[in-house]
């Protein structure tokens, strides 16, 4: 059976951790080795994964003297795994006894990750009232087409499962990208994404989570009109940089996006989009003539735009 690597990923998570740690205890898959990374903890995190680690099999450690934020720290705890297949894992959630062993199971030989459903919960875990699956937010992709994940992911670093070759080639992540959207970015690449239609793990929303399905978010400023474009630009430039069989097409969307900043309209954008947007929209849960509206959307540049 297929080494598993649990690659964790803490920050002053004392009152949910040993939760999460209790529902990796009870996977029915083995062999698996926690990877436990605390980034500068405040709180009792560390305390808790030195005691939950004598409970695993196979389990390291590491305390960072200083904090080094969320990529970075998930970086250096991807590059520490040593299974066939790694699974990030945020210190807040839940997961349900068969998750590992549901991925693995739908993983064929062109699988290069492999992603379940996430059930949205609150503080209590309660399900959410309204839209409680990931699903209900997003169209739920597989394919190896990267096009895909050109401007949205639905894939969740929580409910996945990677390939150790992806990782190794994914490694480093660009400066500002999500990792678990550059994962999936990388693993369609490489192969095939697939997603399993199960809810496989309780996503925790609360008011600290460093990002978050439904709104309950670290309180930030409202970005602008150019902020966004601006970081959408260093994402697709990072995606452009990659070589894979649709790096064309990337080079080319990054170039027409770089234009609107100093353009008030940009018809060569939209059209590309729209030539394109089944797949560049193919996770917004929409009709196909809607995914048309949504490539004319980019006729408008940004010059003389509202900046918010």
């Amino acid at each position: 059976m297929p080494l598993v690597s649990v690659a964790l990923c803490t920050y002053n998570g004392a009152a949910f951790l040993a939760e999460q740690l209790d529902s990796l205890l009870a996977q029915d898959h083995a062999p698996m080795e926690l990877v436990a990374f605390d980034d500068a903890s405040g709180d009792d995190t560390w305390a808790i994964l030195q005691r939950y680690s004598t409970r695993f099999a196979s389990a390291r450690l590491q305390r960072n003297e200083r904090n080094l934020g969320l990529r970075a720290n998930f970086e250096q705890a991807l590059r520490a795994c040593r299974g066939d297949w790694i699974a990030p894992c945020d210190q807040d959630d839940v997961w349900a006894p068969h998750k590992l062993s549901r991925l693995l199971q739908a993983a064929d030989a062109q699988a290069t990750l492999v992603y379940g459903d996430s059930l949205l919960v609150d503080e209590a875990g309660t399900p959410l009232p309204r839209k409680p699956r990931m699903s209900d937010r997003y169209r739920m992709v597989s394919g190896d087409d990267p096009r895909l994940f050109a401007l949205s992911n639905c894939v969740s670093g929580h409910a996945a499962l990677v390939r150790r070759d992806v990782v190794e080639r994914a490694l480093p992540i660009p400066d500002g990208a999500y990792h678990d959207w550059w994962l999936a970015f990388v693993a369609a690449n490489l192969g095939r994404v697939v997603h399993v239609d199960e809810a496989l793990v309780r996503f925790r929303q609360h008011a600290a989570n460093e990002s978050g399905a439904a709104g309950q978010r670290k309180a930030r400023p409202a970005p602008t009109a150019r902020e966004k474009h601006d970081a959408e630009a260093r994402n697709l430039a990072s995606l452009a940089a990659f070589e894979g069989p649709q790096q064309a097409f990337f080079q080319q969307l990054s170039m027409l996006w770089a234009q609107r900043a100093t353009r008030r309209i940009t018809p060569s954008l939209a059209g590309f989009l729209y030539r394109h947007r089944h797949a560049v929209f193919a996770m917004k849960p929409s009709s196909p003539a809607a995914k048309g509206r949504h490539a004319l959307k980019y006729l408008a540049g940004l010059r003389g735009k509202v900046t918010r």
